[in-house]
């Protein structure tokens, strides 16, 4: 029988797929701002919402590892990865607004393209994030071969 006094908190993994979450919203967002850019103003509104319930979540993620004494995985590789996430959302936001304050106008199809590009990449970004809950539950112990 395993006791265990200091429980691991598990919910860093929710918080992060949340972001994982976030982040894709945001991303298709930003494909409809630059597929359309008459509606702008409504889309990079939109984006700044998602990129607020980002900061959200990355602030929590922040709370919960100040007051988490056991953590699923090392504490710095936890605030770094809520940051890298944080600056994902934060980019996506910044080229939104960009795009509204310039008023650039039609995108190009290479545009098109790269915010699509962007897309997949931020669904990938959510599917390895979410894959983060499985890595002690599927770790197992190294083997020595004899021989």
């Amino acid at each position: 029988m395993k006791l265990n006094f200091l429980p691991k908190e598990e919910r860093f993994f929710e918080l992060f797929e949340d972001q994982g979450r976030n982040i894709v919203q945001g991303a298709d967002l930003l494909v409809k701002l630059v597929a359309n850019h008459t509606q702008a103003e409504e889309l990079r509104q939109q984006i700044e919402e998602v990129e607020h319930e980002g900061d959200i979540t990355t602030h929590e993620i922040a709370d919960r590892l100040n007051r988490t004494f056991v953590t699923p995985f090392d504490h710095e590789d936890i605030h770094e990865l809520a940051g890298r996430l944080d600056d994902i959302l934060d980019n996506i936001e910044a080229t939104a607004d960009r795009m509204f304050l310039y008023e650039a106008g039609e995108a190009s199809q290479e545009m098109v393209d790269l915010a699509e590009v962007l897309a997949d990449a931020a669904k990938a970004v959510a599917k390895a994030v979410a894959g983060l809950s499985d890595i002690g539950k599927n770790a197992h112990p190294p083997t020595r071969e004899h021989g």
